[in-house]
Parts: C-alpha cells; sequence; structure tokens
C-alpha cells in the first residue's frame, strides 16, 4: 500500500477524532496478498461422522484449540465443536423450542479458557451457554427482549455488554443500543436508541431493517450498526465501546460526498479500516465494491485479496472475524478452486507441486473443509 494516495483524514465527530475516508480520493485498485494480513493457512477436513447438515460458507469461529462452525437451520443441524484438525467432539445444543433450544442465532461467542459457548437467539431475552462438551448451563438472562444482536462476555469481570439495532419497536424491547450488565441479568448502564436518528426514518412495518455487528479482530469492542435494507441507506460510523466510561466513540466513517449513500458494511482488522458498499437505489454492483483504508498512513485504495498460500486464488469474500480469516467450502467447489489455480502459467514449480498435491488428496465423498488463517497483530 505504499504507492497508494492517502484518501482519509480525522475529523472532529462529535468530541472525538475519528478517521473517515473521501469516497472521491479512491482512485486505485491494488490486489494484496492474503498473507499481507495473516500467518500460515490451515486446511483441515472435518469429520464426516459429525459433519451432517454443516453447508458451504456457514460461519465458522476458529479458537486456540477448536472450530464452531454453524449447522444448518433448514435441516434441524446445530452448531458443531470440532478440535483443530477436524475431529467432531459434539453438538452444541439443539434446534428447537424447549429450554436451551433455540431457533436461528445472530450472534455467537466460543470462550475457550472458561470452557464456555453462548449463542444469542435471533429473537428473544436471554444468551445460551454450553459448555466446550455441549452440556446446557443456565442462560444469561437479558433485561430486555432482543432482535438480531450481538455481545460480548467478560468472564473475568463477569460482565455482559449488548448491542441491539436502535429501533424500538414495542414496549418490550430494548430502549438502549448497547448496554452492560452483570451475568445473573442485573442492568448497569447504557446508551439510548435515540443516540441514533433511525427513529426519524421511514421504517414503519421494517422491524429488522437496522442491524448490528461486531468483528471482533482487536481488543476493543468494535461495532457497526447498519441497515439491511434499500430503503433505508446506512451512514453510521464504525464505534468502539468504552464499558467504563458508557460511551460510543466514532472511529472510521466515509464521506460519500453529494453522492446517494449506497449499503454498505464497514469492518476492522487490527491495522486496517474496510468497508464494503453492496448496492444503492440506482444500482446494484456485483461484485461489491471494497475499499481499505491502512490506519497508520490514512492511505488507501479500492482492493481484491488473493490467496498466495493457494496459487493466487482470488477470494471472492472478506471473511475476517475473531481474529481470523475463515473459508468453509464443500469438497467439490474447493476442488474447482484448485483447478483454476492451477491453469495460472506463472505459478513456481513448488507451488504447482503443493496445488496438485492438495488437489489429489481431495475426498469428494468427504465433508467440508475449513480453510483458515490467523491475523497479524491480533488480540
Amino acid at each position: 500500500m505504499e504507492n497508494c494516495n492517502k484518501v482519509a483524514e480525522y475529523k472532529l465527530i462529535g468530541e472525538n477524532m475519528a478517521i473517515v475516508c473521501d469516497i472521491n480520493l479512491l482512485k486505485d485498485t491494488i490486489v494484496l496478498p492474503l498473507s499481507y494480513f495473516t500467518e500460515e493457512l490451515n486446511i483441515v477436513q472435518l469429520d464426516k461422522e459429525g459433519s451432517a447438515g454443516i453447508v458451504s460458507e456457514s460461519i465458522v469461529i476458529v479458537g486456540n484449540n477448536h472450530i464452531l462452525v454453524t449447522g444448518s437451520r433448514e435441516q434441524g443441524h446445530p452448531y458443531k465443536l470440532f478440535s483443530k484438525d477436524g475431529k467432531f467432539i459434539n453438538d452444541v445444543g439443539s434446534y428447537g423450542n424447549g429450554p436451551n433450544e433455540y431457533g436461528g442465532i445472530s450472534y455467537a461467542q466460543m470462550d475457550e479458557d472458561n470452557n464456555r459457548i453462548y449463542l444469542l437467539p435471533s429473537s428473544g431475552d436471554k444468551i445460551l451457554a454450553y459448555d466446550l462438551k455441549g452440556n446446557n448451563h443456565e442462560p444469561i438472562r437479558l433485561p430486555f427482549r432482543i432482535n438480531l444482536g450481538t455481545f460480548h462476555v467478560n468472564s473475568h469481570d463477569s460482565i455482559v455488554t449488548v448491542f441491539a439495532p436502535p429501533i424500538v419497536h414495542d414496549a418490550y424491547t430494548a430502549r438502549y443500543c448497547v448496554w452492560t450488565q452483570n451475568i445473573h441479568g442485573d442492568f448497569i448502564n447504557g446508551i439510548s436508541s435515540d443516540f441514533f436518528n433511525f427513529k426519524n426514518r421511514d421504517v414503519q412495518g421494517q422491524a429488522f431493517t437496522i442491524r448490528v455487528w461486531r468483528d471482533n479482530n482487536t481488543k476493543d469492542l468494535d461495532v457497526h450498526y447498519y441497515s439491511s435494507s434499500l430503503t433505508i441507506p446506512s451512514n453510521e460510523m464504525l464505534f468502539h465501546f468504552c464499558v467504563n466510561k458508557n460511551e460510543l466513540t466514532p472511529k472510521f466513517g466515509v464521506n460519500f460526498r453529494n453522492r446517494f449513500i449506497p449499503l454498505h458494511r464497514l469492518y476492522e482488522l487490527p491495522n486496517h479500516y474496510v468497508c464494503v458498499i453492496y448496492a444503492s437505489l440506482q444500482t446494484l454492483i456485483e461484485p461489491p465494491l471494497t475499499f481499505i483504508v491502512e490506519k497508520s498512513s490514512l492511505k488507501g485504495a479500492y482492493f481484491k485479496i488473493i490467496n498466495d498460500f493457494l496459487g493466487d486464488i482470488e477470494i471472492d469474500r472478506i471473511m475476517m472475524q475473531n481474529g481470523y480469516y475463515t473459508m468453509n467450502n464443500e469438497p467439490l467447489h474447493l476442488l474447482e478452486k484448485l483447478e483454476t489455480a492451477l491453469q495460472y502459467n506463472k505459478l513456481t514449480p513448488e507451488m504447482r507441486d503443493k496445488l496438485t498435491n492438495l488437489k489429489n488428496s481431495i475426498d469428494k465423498e468427504g465433508s467440508n473443509y475449513i480453510i483458515y488463517a490467523k491475523l497479524k497483530n491480533t488480540i
């Protein structure tokens, strides 16, 4: 990125300085290797025994010793826990309407140090808790019902931070966009949903148009509130939440100048901010435009990522969360990618041998392959 232009500057947002990218300064498109962001790449095939119901592109959470994978809700398969080398350990809870059972899940946290997995149902008033053997534990009660939120459990301090979409739908929905509580469900502090101006927008009948997400790639509690609706474009910033100060601090945003504000998501990596522009009312963008800004230099550009560990295969989805790049591939999908890479005539002999051996080892009738790499300079 040394040759990129400076595309952002620090601006005073309220009482805080934040990085704001000027969309008009983005001129070039660069290609960055995955190794620019990550350490060594790992490829493991999940045990076929426990992989029933796992679908390609399911969310994957990688820890120090385990891999947690989303099951198929349509087929009634729950979250599944594997060892780092792909051995099936156990299911985590089960789908259903009974105690400690769930339907859709909006966010998950794996806390290996404290032998816990936490799952937040898409709608409800509790965070479900399990140990790493899949046993049920007492859920964390929430003082408010929440729709499509996210959270962070700090077991050391017994503090739970909950992030909620900042729209109030009825008398039971949280009036806070973020709050803290203890693990027993007692409210400590929070920030009103009035912090955002979404209440003044036309949201009649659109219960879940405002979404909230965390990438959890740094030591900070990052959060981005954004719209998933074409009728309500998002123009909010990426924030950090300070528990002690009960404060949302803006960190990164985009100045779209006089253009229509498109649907976009803001991501935080250890050394960069990323914006993915999905669509606008006027034009669908396929594939989405993606640009990156380096925190230290404020240089940036539109960019693509290639997997230089696997013969420069272009990465079409940026999945960098919880300190890892991850990709969940069905065998035939991975085989297709490898065959494409082998057609590249500039491969080194060593890389061609590596890809050929990997291609020949693919078990077409087996379960999914998980590709993961730890982000550099992570928590």
